[in-house]
């Protein structure tokens, strides 16, 4: 008797589990997508964030590919004309920031996206190596910029500091989303595989900037006032905030451990299924997507972001020295770890998003985001540049490169242990409504 009285008792038990646990998820999904319910002002930035991120996106799915195949370059000339790219990103970087602060985030957005559009159908008329590199570096200039000057927009845009990183992480889930999206087009040029089909994406491409900048033009014209007239020292002279960018683009590799490490250990190390290294990079879109914002929860908070700093380097040291021992399993099992593994890395690239902006926007001044957001984007820009040659080196050392690269993540665990918490002045310059 007392186990049938027990019985409803462990049923009821079970289903008051079950029914906390869809409240928990419901609330975790609710958690993430408030940010994307702002409206007004900060809605339409979304908007042209997701815009902007679908264009390029297709742009970044088959830039070689149309190179070499609609403009008709050699794979040596393509890979000189997107190196000369990266390289004018890269110069470009810190005065297009500055220009921002003195032009306001909301007119250097507009004229950033005009000139995107501008150059890119210049890149759509290219017929040679020569026009290919002038155009392409052009195109490439302003590249690295416009994030900088959004990520400003948003800070200026936001209540308080909580809705700031909390929308800071909306822009990059709507970017990797968009990213993801506008691969879908470039796939189906790649699929024809003629000419006039990937120009004509290239011409999608160029729509989806003309019609960013439009929904820009709508956002409202923030300026900032300078309070008294002392000249502050340059980004470069904030040392905390150097070590924050050096320490930033350090753990920036583990984009590339997901790209190229990875992907090509599987091929070339395991009897893993060889579909699986690409599915493994959508698992990490995914899960960037659904999990960005509601991991940046706290990071407005100096201490927390850097204990998301300390966490990720741990998280990413673990999947490089666990990595090796798929070599020599199973294939089914081999899968599963590098699989697991996947989730564990973009655990650690959620943590260092959201702790690398939660401690770069409390040190930012309100009258030098445009300055500052450029300086921090520096770090991942040059890691962009010395990543892949890095990968392909370490890969080379086979379990030994693993061994190294996750004693170097972990490094830069205790690195960022020791950053700094300061928060930016409290007399920093107010963001106002022009009259």
């Amino acid at each position: 008797m007392s186990t049938t009285r027990s019985h409803p008792a462990g049923r009821g038990a079970e289903m008051s589990d079950g029914t906390r646990t869809t409240g928990r998820v419901r609330a975790a999904v609710a958690e993430s997508v408030r940010p994307f319910r702002a409206t007004g002002p900060l809605r339409r930035l979304y908007v042209a964030v997701a815009i902007d991120a679908v264009g390029l996106g297709m742009y970044l799915a088959f830039s070689a590919l149309y190179l070499t195949q609609g403009v008709g370059l050699s794979t040596v000339d393509t890979g000189v004309v997107l190196s000369v790219s990266g390289v004018a990103s890269l110069v470009g970087l810190m005065p297009l920031g500055a220009l921002a602060d003195r032009l306001g985030a909301r007119r250097a957005l507009v004229l950033f996206f005009v000139y995107r559009a501008a150059a890119f159908c210049a890149v759509l008329l290219a017929v040679n190596f020569a026009t290919a590199v002038v155009t392409v570096a052009a195109a490439g200039l302003i590249s690295r910029a416009i994030g900088p000057v959004t990520q400003a927009m948003v800070l200026q845009m936001a209540a308080d500091e909580r809705e700031r990183v909390s929308a800071l992480a909306a822009t990059r889930a709507l970017r990797n989303a968009g990213y993801a999206l506008g691969a879908l087009p470039a796939a189906a040029a790649a699929a024809v595989g003629t000419p006039a089909a990937y120009r004509i994406v290239l011409g999608c491409t160029v729509l989806a900037f003309a019609v960013t900048a439009w929904v820009a033009r709508r956002l409202p014209d923030t300026a900032v006032r300078r309070k008294g007239g002392e000249r502050r020292q340059g980004v470069a002279r904030d040392r905390g905030f150097v070590a924050l960018t050096v320490v930033n683009g350090a753990l920036s590799l583990h984009a590339f451990v997901l790209s190229i490490g990875l992907p090509l250990w599987l091929v070339q190390r395991t009897d893993a299924p060889r579909w699986l290294a690409s599915l493994l990079l959508v698992v990490n879109t995914v899960l960037t997507v659904v999990l960005q914002v509601r991991m940046s929860r706290g990071s407005e908070r100096p201490a927390t972001a850097r204990r998301m700093l300390v966490r990720a380097g741990l998280c990413l040291a673990a999947v490089c020295l666990l990595t090796p021992l798929s070599d020599g399993l199973p294939g089914w099992a081999a899968g599963v770890l590098l699989a697991g593994l996947v989730v564990l890395l973009t655990v650690g690239e959620l943590w260092h998003t959201s702790g690398s902006w939660g401690l770069a926007v409390a040190r930012t001044p309100a009258e030098r985001q445009g300055s500052y957001l450029a300086f921090f984007n520096l770090g991942f820009t040059v890691v962009t540049i010395v990543g892949p040659v890095l990968m392909g080196f370490l890969l080379a050392l086979g379990v030994w490169g693993w061994v190294a690269l996750g004693c170097w993540f972990a490094l830069l665990s205790v690195a960022s242990r020791l950053l700094g918490t300061r928060v930016s002045s409290p007399e920093s310059p107010e963001t106002v409504q022009p009259a």
